[in-house]
C-alpha cells in the first residue's frame, strides 16, 4: 500500500515536472530573443471575404461583422457560432451597428445604402437610399430614435430609425466620411474624414461645435465614456490622438504603429484604448497617460477595427485575412510593459488560469494538478472555458 502510495506520488511529480519543463523551454526563447509573450487571443470566426468590421451588442452576447462579399454576419460572442447572416446588400459592407436594446442592426455598404434588419430573425426592416457615394459607417442613437451614416460623397446624414427618413445631412467635410457616432445623450455627432479633420456637430441643426485638425486621414472618432475625451486614429501620420472634447486641445499622441492606424476606441470604462493599423498589429494603451501596455500582433493582415466588449475584459478584432479575433484582458496582471521579465510569466499564467476556471475551485491549473486527488488531470482540463483550453495547448505539448 505504502509502495503504491509512493508510486502514485512520484508520478504526480513527474508529471507537474514534465509540465514545468515544457512551459520553461517555450518561455526561454522569448526571454533570450525578446520576443513577446504570446497573446491570450483566440480565432472566433473565419470568412474567405476580408472583415471589414465587427462589434459586439450591448450585452455582450453577440458580434456582427461586414464582408466584402456583401453580407454581414451575426455570431455567439463566446462561441463563434453562427447566428445569422444577413443579405440583400449588393456590395461589401463597411460597416454594422447594435440598436441599444440589441433589437435591430444597421448596415453601411459600397452599394450606397444603409439597411437595418431585425437582429433576432434577419428580416429587413428597411432600407435607406440617399447616398451617392460608399457607405463607410452606421451608427444608432442611443435613444433609438436616430441613424447616422457617414459616406465617400463626404456627406452625414441623420435618418429616423422609425421609418427611414432623412432628418438632416450635415456638410462640411471635404473627404470621405469614415467614422460617425453619437453622444451618449443622443445630442450631438462625432465624425471622422479623409479631410484631416475629426468633427462634433448637434443633432438637432447640423452645427459645427468643434473641429479637431490631424496631419493625416482620419479613419476613426470616438468619445470617451464621460465624454469629456475623444481618441483619433489616422492614416498618414500612424498615430492615434487623444484631445480634450470641450476645447479641442490635443492631450498627447499615441505612437507605436509603423502603418496607417485604421481604428481607435475606448474600453466603456475609459480607461483603455485599444488601436488597429495597416502593420498586422493592435496596440493597448493607458487611457490617462498614453502609456503603451501591449502589443497584439495578428498575423492576419490589416487590423479594420477593433472594439472592446461591453461586459467582459476582451475586444475584438476584425482583420483583413477574414478573420474575427478575440483578445482576451484578464487578468489585469497581463497588461504590463513589454519589458516584463520571464520570471513573471509562470505566476501570470497561474494568476490567468485562477480566474477562467469554471465551477472547481482551484487556485490555478498547475498548482492543481499537484493539489488535487479527487479530479484527473483530463477533469480539470474539460472544467475550463474553451479560450483557456486553447491558450494552454499553445503553451503545453501535447494537450
Amino acid at each position: 500500500m505504502f509502495e503504491d502510495r509512493h508510486f502514485l506520488e512520484m508520478s504526480k511529480m513527474r508529471n507537474i515536472t514534465q509540465i514545468l519543463f515544457a512551459i520553461f523551454l517555450f518561455l526561454m526563447p522569448l526571454y533570450v530573443f525578446g520576443y513577446q509573450f504570446p497573446d491570450l487571443s483566440f480565432e472566433l470566426a473565419r470568412s474567405r471575404n476580408s472583415t471589414h468590421f465587427a462589434i459586439f451588442s450591448l450585452d455582450g452576447q453577440k458580434i456582427v461583422a461586414g464582408y466584402d462579399d456583401n453580407t454581414a454576419q451575426v455570431f455567439h460572442a463566446s462561441t463563434g457560432r453562427l447566428l445569422l447572416t444577413l443579405k440583400g446588400h449588393t456590395d461589401t459592407v463597411y460597416s454594422a451597428n447594435f440598436s441599444a436594446d440589441g433589437n435591430q442592426i444597421v448596415t453601411g455598404s459600397g452599394d450606397n445604402t444603409i439597411r437595418v434588419w431585425d437582429a433576432q430573425t434577419g428580416a429587413l426592416r428597411l432600407t435607406l437610399p440617399g447616398h451617392s457615394c460608399a457607405v463607410y459607417s452606421v451608427a444608432f442613437s442611443p435613444d433609438g430614435k436616430k441613424i447616422a451614416s457617414g459616406s465617400n460623397d463626404h456627406t452625414v446624414k441623420i435618418w429616423s430609425a422609425i421609418d427611414g427618413r432623412i432628418l438632416l445631412t450635415l456638410e462640411g467635410h471635404s473627404g470621405a466620411v469614415r467614422s460617425v457616432a453619437f453622444s451618449r445623450n443622443s445630442e450631438q455627432i462625432l465624425t471622422a474624414a479623409w479631410d484631416c479633420t475629426a468633427r462634433i456637430w448637434t443633432a438637432d441643426s447640423g452645427s459645427l461645435v468643434l473641429k479637431l485638425q490631424h496631419n493625416g486621414c482620419v479613419y476613426s472618432a470616438m468619445f470617451n465614456p464621460d465624454e469629456t475625451r475623444i481618441v483619433t486614429a489616422s492614416s498618414d501620420d500612424k498615430t492615434a490622438k487623444v484631445w480634450d472634447a470641450k476645447n479641442g486641445q490635443k492631450l498627447f499622441d499615441l505612437k507605436g504603429h509603423t502603418y496607417a492606424v485604421d481604428c481607435a476606441t475606448y474600453s466603456y470604462d475609459g480607461s483603455l484604448i485599444v488601436t488597429g493599423a495597416n502593420d498586422d498589429s493592435a496596440m493597448l494603451w493607458d487611457a490617462k497617460t498614453g502609456k503603451k501596455l501591449k502589443k497584439v500582433v495578428t498575423r492576419g493582415g490589416n487590423v479594420y477595427a477593433a472594439v472592446f466588449s461591453p461586459v467582459e475584459k476582451k475586444f475584438v478584432l476584425a482583420l483583413w485575412d477574414g478573420a474575427i479575433n478575440v483578445v482576451l484582458l484578464a487578468p489585469d496582471e497581463l497588461l504590463k510593459p513589454e519589458t516584463s521579465k520571464m520570471i513573471t510569466y509562470t505566476q501570470q499564467i497561474k494568476d490567468y488560469l485562477s480566474t477562467t476556471i469554471g465551477t472547481k475551485d482551484f487556485k490555478g491549473y498547475l498548482e492543481s494538478l499537484g493539489e488535487t486527488t479527487k479530479s484527473t488531470e483530463a477533469e480539470i482540463f474539460n472544467s475550463l472555458k474553451p479560450y483557456t483550453q486553447e491558450y494552454l495547448r499553445r503553451l503545453l505539448p501535447g494537450r
